[in-house]
């Protein structure tokens, strides 16, 4: 919100502290509250009606209670909310929250994911949950923005630009695993323009992401507990959650071959027998008895 614009939000009786962030830093929605959360809805519906937008999208969904305030808050934007014009995106599922939070995709169109590699379980276990949640979703034909830094940078991440260049590999493989129409992939350091290198948040020159893919030939292929490998028309992916180890094998597909025209059999002529008639015998009367 924006309490220059006089848009009559109540931050006396409207927002709490939150009491994850020590004293000040941040705080919180106060979702108890009916009119807070009317005003949120019919602020959301309004922004939205600019042209310049494409639809609204709803980060920190913290709770894991899909029969909260905050849900029905939700719910109640849904229903309210354009489908046909707009989308209405959210930082949804994540696979260390209750049933990987699928409660919510009734409510979008689609769904942010970060923080895809983090949870308590062995990493080839977390893995393939968010890779389930993902093909889930789009099956469902739901948005899927795939969001990663360099692999093992940590937050804040410090990559260099060196470690941009060797860090893609684990998460452009389980993107490419999970990828189906509607599936997005956005790799970066800093999300912030401003003041960074290009490098920072324009993979695009990397060479993993010019390599030629074309269409997937199947869907993904799990061997054992921690291996995925899938076939794209000119790549073969395969990734081993376990070790981590990533391998990108260039296809050069069978050119098909052209049709032969069939050679004719040479026709010899056979020249017809020639036949001699027989003449036809001649009876030669005999003259008259006297």
């Amino acid at each position: 919100y924006d309490p220059e614009d006089g848009d009559g939000f109540n931050e006396d009786l409207w927002l709490l502290p939150d009491p994850g962030q020590g004293e000040t830093r941040n705080m919180l929605y106060d979702h108890s509250v009916p009119a807070m959360r009317d005003w949120w809805v019919n602020r959301a519906i309004i922004k939205a009606t600019h042209p310049l937008w494409d639809g609204i999208f709803i980060d920190a969904l913290t709770s894991q209670d899909p029969n909260s305030l905050q849900y029905e808050m939700i719910e109640q934007l849904r229903s309210a909310f354009p489908k046909t014009s707009h989308i209405m995106v959210g930082n949804a599922l994540r696979q260390m929250r209750k049933a990987g939070s699928r409660y919510l995709m009734p409510f979008f169109d689609g769904s942010y994911f970060e923080n895809w590699q983090v949870g308590s379980q062995p990493l080839p276990e977390i893995v393939s949950a968010t890779i389930q949640l993902g093909r889930e979703a789009l099956f469902k034909d739901k948005l899927v923005h795939f969001n990663s830094i360099p692999w093992n940078c940590g937050w804040p991440c410090l990559a260099t630009e060196q470690q941009m260049l060797d860090g893609i590999d684990v998460p452009l493989a389980v993107f490419l695993i999970m990828v189906e129409n509607n599936a997005y992939f956005n790799y970066l350091k800093n999300p912030k323009v401003h003041n960074a290198g290009q490098w920072e948040w324009d993979a695009s020159g990397i060479p993993e992401m010019q390599m030629p893919l074309g269409p997937p030939l199947g869907p993904p292929v799990k061997i054992g507990t921690s291996v995925f490998a899938r076939s794209f028309l000119h790549l073969n992916v395969k990734i081993d959650l376990a070790t981590e180890e990533v391998t990108f094998t260039p296809v050069t597909p069978n050119p098909t071959p052209p049709t032969a025209t069939p050679t004719p059999a040479p026709v010899t002529p056979t020249p017809a027998p020639i036949t001699t008639p027989t003449p036809a015998p001649v009876v030669v009367n005999p003259p008259p008895t006297p």
